[in-house]
């Protein structure tokens, strides 16, 4: 018996070697296929993020072109409006001017209908200071024309 028992025994440590010989080649034969997969995973990774970055920038351009004909177009408008905005003020400003020149001519000939010298001083200091009203009256009218117009427009915007 006791030979029987060396034999078992013998045979129980061969199994063993042999249990763990085969668990280190398992474990070797895993960890080089993960490492196939992690480099596949790798190489997909870095062929997708390469793919993705491409259609990023045929993406981009368009949208840049698009970006860069808004800026022009923007910039266009900006520039008529600005025309636009001088045109006015000398309009107005020249609207104005003839106002005032009307006025004064208006003012003017009613003054030479005036009787008299003393009548024509009294006349002349009347129609002064008519006009100086009429005057002030039109530029509180302009003003006024200019106050309503930024109202307008800052309501706009």
């Amino acid at each position: 018996e006791k030979k029987n028992q060396s034999e078992l025994k013998q045979q129980q440590k061969i199994k063993i070697s042999d249990l763990e010989e085969l668990t280190e080649s398992l474990e070797q034969d895993l960890s080089a296929q993960f490492a196939k997969i992690h480099r596949y995973l790798e190489d997909k990774e870095k062929h997708l993020i390469e793919k993705l970055r491409r259609q990023k920038e045929d993406d981009l351009r368009p949208m840049e072109k698009n970006l860069r004909r808004i800026d022009e177009e923007l910039a266009s408008l900006e520039e008529k409006i600005s025309n636009i905005s001088v045109d006015i003020e000398q309009q107005d400003s020249v609207a104005f001017l003839q106002e005032l020149k009307r006025l004064k001519e208006r003012y003017l000939d009613n003054k030479e209908d005036g009787e008299g010298a003393g009548r024509r001083e009294e006349d002349k200091n009347e129609k002064e200071d008519a006009w100086e009203d009429e005057i002030e009256h039109s530029e509180d009218q302009e003003i006024d024309y200019y106050e309503d117009e930024e109202i307008e427009y800052n309501e706009d915007q």
